[in-house]
């Protein structure tokens, strides 16, 4: 039995993995880790301050 894989259309986001230079992969991944971070810090100073109003 052999497995069929549908064709599905391309996002611009699988373009980009597929046809970026490896820097411009890292730098775009940099980017967002760095984001993400700043967003988990802002949550736990949210969290550290409700915490101290109770």
């Amino acid at each position: 039995m052999q497995n069929k894989r549908n064709k599905v259309k391309s996002t611009a986001f699988s373009d980009f993995v597929r046809h970026s230079s490896s820097r411009e992969k890292r730098k775009f991944f940099d980017k967002i880790v760095k984001e993400t971070i700043k967003e988990q810090q802002d949550m736990l100073t949210k969290a550290e301050q409700i915490a101290k109003c109770q």
